[in-house]
Parts: C-alpha cells; structure tokens; sequence
C-alpha cells in the first residue's frame, strides 16, 4: 500500500509519469528553439491529438475543438444562442454550468433532486414537455452526490421532442464510457484536469452539425481561418472555439492521458472503478452512503455523510479526499487498487467508532 490513499479524482485527477515527460521535453525545447518547437506541434501533432480524442468518444472529428476548460466552451456556446430558448437546469448543478444562463437572463425551469441524490428521469422527462423547453443544460456525474444521469435515455428522449441535450461531462469523461455515434447528445463539454488525469489548461467541446447549422458560433478567432495560396478565407467551424493560440504542452499531458485510455479501454477502466466503488460500498454502514446503496446510477464517486470528525480523521490517516459541506467525497479511478479499499473501510470503520 501507498503512503497516502488518493481517492481525490473527483477534484484533481493524477498525470502520469509519460505526461509529464511529454510536456518537459516540449517546454525545454522551448528554451533553444521555441518558434520551432511551437510550429512542430501546431502544425503536426493537434491533428494528431484531435483524431485520438474523436477516436476515445467515437466522434467525428470535425466536430471536435480544444479549448482552455469548460467554462469558456460553455460561454461561447450560449453567446451562440437566440437568448429567448427556454432552458432547464439542475438546482444543484455545478456553478459552472447554470451561471451563464442565470446571468444572460434566459427563461430557466429548475429541477430539483430526490433526497440530495437522484434525478428522476421521468419527472425530467414531464418537466420537458409541461414547460416546452427548448435546451437541456446538465452533467453526466454530479459533483455534490455522484449521480450518473442515464445519457442514452434521456439523450434519446431529447431527440425524439426536439430538444437539445447540453452535456457537461468534466466528472465523467475518462470514467464513464461516452459514444458519440450512438448517443444523442447535441454538445458535449469538458476539462480534462479530472477523470481525464491530464492537468489544467485544456478541454474538449464536441458539437454536432445540426447544432452548428441551428447555432453558428459567434466566437472566432486564428482558427476561424483557413490559409490557401497565402490568403486567408473565414471557414466557420467548431474551431471557432478553439481560442487563438492553444496549451500546446497541455494538449501533449492529454495525449498521453488519452493513449493510455484508448490502450486499456474505457469500458476496462470503468469495470475497474465499479469493482472497486462495490468492494468499498459493500464494506460500509449503508446509513452513511449518500443515495441508494448500488452502482446503477453512479460513475466513480462515493458521497458519505460524515457524523463528526471523520473526514479529519482520514486526512490525518493519509486519505487524500474532500468535504463538501458535511459530506465527504470519495472518487476512484484506475490507478486505485483494492488493498487501497479494504485499507479505507477500515479507516472509517475506525474514524467513526
């Protein structure tokens, strides 16, 4: 067993050792030869990186941009909008996500959670239709209870009434099995500093044409241009949202995280974390587990309450994990082994005794 248990991924997921030997051989070239350095990744490694990530979501890569985080793919995709779409959130939502609609006054219906945990999907689904929503706006995991929404239900209700289905998938992607081709989702967004392990700086926006043709982007920048015979011509495309000059270094960390993933397989790191989610829900007073004590609606996140100084307890313990409000959250990924689990129970068997 490590000296410290990471179960912290929720917050900040681990680089690898091939990550960052990437990003250090990039950065020191930039000390003897930076202009070099930076063209030989512009110009042939993004594409590169661009046709892994389309690969790891089974997307069409000329839907795929790079961005800096979330929150500016987020932002431009709503300076795309009409403004007078009606809009349903989660109450309980990453800030993030419900803030931009909150602040360019946008129609909204809130829905709230059952018990601090689960979304019903049949409620969401009514809520939809009674209020005559235009654009769901949602997370796949949610940060505060690690609820998994059902995307292939809802994804394809949303289709089926016309409506479009927003994705934040920041505490999901690299977890959670996510395919594109099969599932109705109309824009996708994240960063990849958490289940993806591939730092800060850098996300993923994947919007589909149907989106791009209804919403053209009003956000441009280099990339919103194409070079033929030394004249540049304006093409709109989702690299309109790719904002000037890119993390190259980062996107070089994302490469290796996403090589690593395609290599194992993302339904193999899935079936790893639910085995170890299980293991560690088996061993645990159900009264403390947050939500229904299984792993249908759940990624890799496990919310407990905590009745008194447990959280304190496993920190002094060498638990590295966080406390939200009076819950902790736990969140395992590949890296996190069994002994690590069956060591955990016992913490906080102990810290709670």
């Amino acid at each position: 067993m490590s000296e410290k248990i990471y179960v912290n991924t929720a917050s900040c997921g681990l680089l690898s050792k091939e990550s960052i030997a990437a990003a250090t051989a990039f950065l020191e070239t930039m000390q003897t030869n930076a202009s070099k350095a930076a063209e030989t990744i512009r110009d042939e490694v993004i594409e590169r990186i661009r046709s892994k990530v389309a690969s790891f979501l089974d997307a069409p890569v000329q839907q795929l941009a790079f961005l800096p985080n979330f929150s500016w793919g987020l932002n431009a995709i709503v300076q795309s909008l009409k403004g007078n779409e009606k809009v349903l959130l989660y109450n309980n939502d990453y800030p993030s996500l419900t803030a931009p609609f909150k602040i360019n006054g946008f129609d909204i219906t809130w829905i709230e959670d059952k018990d601090g945990f689960g979304i019903e999907s049949e409620q969401l689904k009514q809520m939809l239709i009674e209020n005559k929503i235009d654009l769901l706006v949602i997370s796949h995991v949610q940060w505060l209870s690690g609820f998994k929404l059902d995307i292939d239900d809802i994804g394809a209700f949303c289709k089926e009434h016309d409506i479009l289905f927003v994705l934040d998938a920041t505490q999901s992607l690299g977890a959670a099995p996510i395919h594109i081709s099969k599932q109705h989702i109309d824009v996708l967004i994240c960063s990849n500093y958490k289940w993806m392990n591939a730092g800060f700086g850098t996300g993923i926006l994947y919007v589909s044409e149907s989106f791009m043709n209804k919403y053209p982007p009003v956000v441009g920048g280099g990339n919103s241009y194409k070079i033929e015979h030394e004249v540049s011509n304006y093409v709109a495309s989702v690299k309109n949202f790719e904002p000037g000059h890119i993390n190259l270094h980062g996107l070089l960390v994302l490469e290796k995280a996403v090589d690593y993933k395609l290599e194992r397989g993302i339904a193999s790191i899935a079936a790893h974390n639910h085995q170890l989610l299980q293991a560690l829900i088996s061993g645990l007073d159900k009264s403390l587990i947050l939500g229904a004590p299984d792993l249908h609606y759940r990624s890799s996140i496990l919310v407990l309450k905590d009745p008194g100084n447990l959280f304190e307890y496993l920190t002094n313990h060498g638990v590295v994990t966080i406390k939200r409000g009076n819950n902790i959250r736990i969140g395992v990924h590949f890296y996190n082994t069994a002994e690590e689990i069956q060591q955990l129970i016992k913490l906080i068997a102990a810290g709670i005794a």
